[in-house]
């Protein structure tokens, strides 16, 4: 019981050491020959690359939502 309480820890203290990881954080995790991959979910971090995409006022939320599913449905058939 030690060794695994103490595996636990050191894993949470590479985690957070690493990744600067807190319980609660949101994560990403992707594995791809054999390599993990863990990415930390920030707010706002894709403000930058999506500043330049301007918004089309004239469809709404539901709108656009309904027009990529007919689309996908589409693409499907």
């Amino acid at each position: 019981m030690a060794t695994l309480v103490l595996n636990l820890f050191w894993q949470w203290l590479c985690l957070n050491m690493l990744f600067d990881l807190e319980p609660g954080d949101e994560i990403d995790t992707f594995i791809f020959n054999g390599q993990i991959t863990i990415v930390k979910k920030e707010i706002g971090a894709a403000k930058g690359i999506l500043a330049h995409i301007k918004p089309d006022k004239r469809m709404s939320d539901e709108q656009s939502l309904q027009s990529t599913l007919e689309e996908k449905q589409k693409g499907a058939a």
